[in-house]
């Protein structure tokens, strides 16, 4: 089946063009937090690198080690990115790369979910601001977990969705069409301590809030990203790990049920979620349902809904089980809900409903489906 995301980045990288930039222009808080990452980055005590097997995961089109130069040392490298031209954008960067000339580099397409490296045979495995990309977090941390070494470590950076001022206020940080897996502080500790021994932890800061990070200045910025906060309530996140001798999970694999893919009962709308990313629409009003066929063998879903100002509460059920999913969120992104496989034997498809119930804040009672990744095996 399609996979819209990987479309999504291929187009994206294509229009930047060589060595461009995808997103949006950083605030001055963004800036000193992206600065203030390299920092912290930096510091991290990478023993024996000169004979290391290193990954640098989602190097987009600026090739590898562009925001942790220090892989640059390594022996040998693979970099990985989602997108085909951005991969060929950082081969034709790393050919006229000095720090790389007479080093084994290679470059590779993956979602994350199969990395195609021998088993134990990464050092080293870099993913900056790449897990919260993924949907399926067990799946790619699985595949982590297989090709690194015993012993060997991986660094993870994401930004922390409930950040203490969010919190406060009951909103969501780095919310987007491509944050489709964002977790909380704790959430992102909880995922890799399932197959890693968590070995640091460092946070820093790169947002106060939206309405507000642009209008700081540039000394207010540094000394705000450089602010010494608990790892819950800074914004982003670093986490160094190392593999172990626990037992590795059977591979998955997956399959995708886009917005074709589903089938709605009753009234429902097609809308545009960003760019060419469209979504279906349900509201309370015309009581559509959204239903996912659930796949044979599915051992669990990740559920992406779309979140927006006019999001209510969304009833998601499977069988007999059933949880309600506030969407509502002051800026518009994806709301990932994890489904587990005992849930899936209980029914043929996973239900999507408009409530009449919102939050207070939200202007309507729409409930958007975009997709869901399913692991089968």
């Amino acid at each position: 089946m399609t996979n819209v995301i990987e479309e999504y980045y291929e187009d994206a990288f294509r229009s930047a063009g060589e060595g461009g930039y995808i997103y949006k222009s950083l605030s001055p808080l963004e800036e000193a937090g992206h600065f203030r990452r390299m920092d912290l980055l930096a510091g991290i005590s990478l023993p024996d690198i000169e004979n290391a097997t290193v990954v640098d995961y989602g190097i987009g089109s600026w090739a590898i080690g562009c925001i942790y130069p220090k892989l640059k040392s390594a022996k040998e490298l693979h970099g990985f990115d989602v997108s085909r031209y951005a991969l060929s954008c950082s081969q034709a960067l790393a050919e006229k790369d000095a720090q790389l000339a007479g080093k084994k580099v290679q470059f590779h397409q993956s979602s994350g979910y199969e990395l195609g490296l021998p088993d134990q045979s990464v050092d080293i495995f870099f993913a900056g601001e790449c897990i919260e990309h993924i949907e399926d977090t067990e799946s790619f941390l699985g595949e982590v977990q297989r090709v690194l070494k015993i012993g060997g470590i991986a660094i993870f950076t994401t930004p922390n969705a409930t950040p203490f001022a969010y919190r406060a206020l009951g909103l969501k940080w780095a919310m987007g069409i491509e944050h489709v897996a964002l977790m909380t502080a704790q959430k992102f500790l909880d995922a890799l301590g399932k197959r890693f021994k968590v070995r640091e932890t460092m946070s820093f800061n790169s947002t106060i809030h939206p309405d507000l990070d642009g209008a700081t200045s540039n000394e207010v910025a540094r000394q705000w990203a450089e602010a010494d906060m608990d790892f819950d309530d800074a914004s982003a996140l670093i986490a160094v790990v190392e593999r172990d001798e626990r037992a590795l999970p059977a591979v998955c694999r997956h399959v995708f049920a886009e917005i074709g893919q589903a089938q709605v009962v009753g009234e429902k709308e097609e809308l545009s979620l960003y760019g060419s990313i469209n979504g279906i629409m349900v509201d309370a009003r015309g009581k559509g349902e959204i239903r996912v066929l659930v796949p044979d063998a599915a051992v669990r879903a990740n559920l992406i809904l779309w979140a927006h100002p006019w999001s209510g509460i969304a009833t998601v059920s499977v069988g007999r089980r059933e949880v309600e999913v506030d969407l509502y969120n002051h800026f518009a992104g994806c709301v990932r809900v994890e489904i587990p496989g005992e849930w899936l034997s209980e029914g043929g498809h996973i239900s999507i409903r408009a409530s009449e119930r919102k939050n207070p804040r939200s202007h309507d009672f729409q409930a958007i489906y975009f997709r869901t990744v399913f692991a089968v095996r």
